[in-house]
């Protein structure tokens, strides 16, 4: 108090009716000063509640940051969540390669908030066009960007790392591209299972099955799938669905699910970091924020897109994997909050 040590804070002072400068210390938490001017004859209770150092740098984190490519992150903080990837045997629609998975993430991340599109991708590589599909233009500017490989989605994040004073995510060796490990705070494709936390278990009581509320199939346009639209060229259709999209659509055209998060499922599937793997027998084998094999010949590919309708592809447990280009595959961009 006023630069002299009165004891501890769990007590009552008697001060004068002027301004005095309270600091609270402890050990291992970050002080708090303030100034009090009492007033005579009223009595005034101070509750104060330091916070650690490591809550302190915690709190300091923004919530949300701009890219300079325009791109919106929304900080995601699961601290040590557990969850299960992966879906149950019984489970209508379940692949083989679903099995489950017990995951703990420890570290914040930033996620994009929807796909990086067409318009973002070129301020980087100009000339690139996401092309035609089944006689509609895909090259909107804010159409997500597809007809792009994993490793020129990792050249970006490279880009974009350095536009904003970033250390790489990703090394190019032999034309190839390659997680840098240990792994940085750079722009980079989310990890597997990150994007399964986001859209499965982020503010949920239990895993979500499908990228909206209710059963198969949604009851209400909730996103870009393969719908009416398109049921003259494709088999596998939403039943009774009409998102008036026959391609990609804008982004953010549909409502946020989960919360702040668009297109996690529909309009086009996502690039993940991951090199693809199948995990047999490690539903309790606890793994803590992996980010994949080391290697291997083909990317996790993780979400729906406009030309997906059954109830396998539609569900947020469902894993793809590929090694090109398609026009229904794009990505969206995340990285450590530390």
């Amino acid at each position: 108090m006023d630069g002299k040590t009165p004891g501890t804070s769990s007590r009552r002072l008697r001060l004068t009716t002027r301004p005095h400068t309270l600091e609270f210390s402890k050990a291992g938490f970050v002080s708090q000063r303030m100034t009090v001017t009492p007033r005579a004859g009223v009595s005034r209770n101070l509750d104060v509640q330091l916070k650690t150092v490591k809550q302190a740098k915690i709190d300091a984190v923004p919530t949300t940051l701009t890219t300079a490519g325009g791109q919106l992150l929304r900080l995601v903080r699961p601290a040590g969540a557990r969850f299960r990837m992966g879906a149950s045997r019984r489970e209508a629609g379940r692949r083989a390669n679903e099995s489950r998975r017990l995951v703990q993430l420890d570290r914040s991340f930033y996620l994009e908030d929807s796909e990086v599109t067409n318009s973002q991708y070129r301020r980087f590589r100009s000339a690139h066009s996401s092309g035609r599909a089944e006689g509609v233009s895909l090259d909107g500017d804010r159409q997500p960007v597809v007809n792009i490989s994993w490793d020129d989605a990792a050249r970006y994040c490279n880009w974009l790392s350095k536009k904003d004073g970033l250390p790489a995510a990703y090394r190019e060796k032999d034309g190839r591209m390659r997680l840098v490990r240990p792994m940085t705070s750079g722009y980079r494709l989310p990890t597997e299972a990150e994007w399964a936390y986001v859209a499965r278990v982020l503010g949920r009581s239990s895993a979500q099955r499908y990228p909206w509320a209710g059963g198969f199939p949604p009851a209400t346009v909730v996103g870009n799938f393969a719908d009416a639209q398109i049921s003259d060229t494709l088999a596998d259709v939403v039943p009774g669905y009409d998102d008036r999209f026959r391609g990609t659509a804008p982004v953010r055209s549909f409502t946020a699910f989960p919360e702040g998060f668009h297109d996690l499922g529909g309009n086009v599937a996502e690039w993940s970091n991951d090199f693809y793997a199948v995990y047999p027998g490690e539903s309790e084998r606890l793994v803590k924020d992996p980010a994949g094999p080391v290697s291997g010949e083909h990317h996790v590919v993780r979400g729906s897109g406009w030309r997906h309708g059954n109830i396998t592809e539609l569900r947020l447990s469902y894993r793809d994997y590929s090694r090109e280009p398609r026009s229904d595959l794009g990505f969206r961009i995340a990285r450590y909050a530390d």
